[in-house]
C-alpha cells in the first residue's frame, strides 16, 4: 500500500485489479443476480 495523504492508503495497481478480480468471482458465485456498480 502507498500512503496518499492524512491517513488515506491506496494498493498498487496490479494488486487492487487482482482483489477486484477476485472480490466479482466471489461475488457472482454467492449472488449471481445481483450487479456490482463501482468498487473504490
Amino acid at each position: 500500500m502507498t500512503g496518499r495523504g492524512k491517513g488515506k492508503y491506496m494498493y498498487k495497481n496490479q494488486l487492487r485489479e487482482e482483489g477486484e478480480i477476485f472480490l466479482r468471482s466471489e461475488m457472482k458465485k454467492y449472488f449471481p443476480n445481483n450487479e456490482i456498480m463501482y468498487i473504490v
